[in-house]
């Protein structure tokens, strides 16, 4: 008898051990939930206020590209306009791509077809890229390009082709369908325009100040 009375404590207090330990492993595991969501919130927080700033560091640099763009592609129409006309039925031939190319710093200059192939281009590598085919925004671009017949800016991106950053201006004359596309690469322009330090700083340097911060 005072063996089953034993034993019967000894099953109790397991019990009790087990309870407790199972309510101390819920505590921590909560525990550790608050914090990982803490750090989480701190973490977003701290990026989404980088991207803020980083924004307004950007903003006047972008306005700065497409202003020189716009620039740009102006003078390139005026030479194509010069030396071979605006034809609906005749767009510029290819040979001269890179003499508009040649004398323009960070740019490089493209005929696009109205198939909406590059027929022309002084990088060579792009020759034969079919434009449609890069995705719907493209379309839609090339699209109101055509439709408003004059100059459509394209913000900031990655070129597929190269993985550079870069700007983009298309032009399109008024009831003609090719156009004349310019690309500045944007991180010799900014070295040239705003100094090394900063083009460093933008477009390296930041964002490995948010990774150590973060880390």
């Amino acid at each position: 008898m005072k063996r089953r009375i034993v034993a019967m404590v000894i099953a109790v207090s397991a019990v009790h051990l087990l309870v407790l330990l199972a309510g101390t492993v819920v505590v921590a595991t909560a525990e550790y939930q608050r914090y990982v969501t803490t750090l989480r919130r701190a973490v977003v927080g701290e990026v989404t206020r980088r991207l803020t700033d980083y924004a307004a560091l950007l903003q006047p640099v972008e306005d700065s590209l497409e202003s020189f763009g716009t620039t740009q592609l102006e003078s390139v129409v005026a030479e194509v306009a010069r030396d071979h006309g605006l034809s609906r039925s005749d767009p510029p031939p290819s040979h001269l791509v890179d003499r508009l190319a040649r004398d323009r710093p960070f740019v490089d200059v493209y005929f696009i077809g109205t198939d909406s192939v590059v027929y022309a281009a002084s990088l060579a590598d792009d020759v034969g890229l079919d434009l449609s085919r890069l995705g719907p925004d493209t379309v839609d671009l090339l699209r109101v390009t055509r439709e408003r017949g004059g100059i459509v800016n394209a913000r900031l991106s990655i070129s597929s082709m190269t993985g550079r950053l870069m700007v983009y201006a298309f032009y399109s004359p008024p009831e003609v369908d090719w156009i004349v596309e310019i690309s500045v690469d944007v991180r010799p322009y900014v070295r040239e325009i705003y100094g090394s330090e900063y083009e460093t700083f933008l477009f390296d340097r930041y964002w490995s100040q948010l990774s150590g911060d973060i880390d």
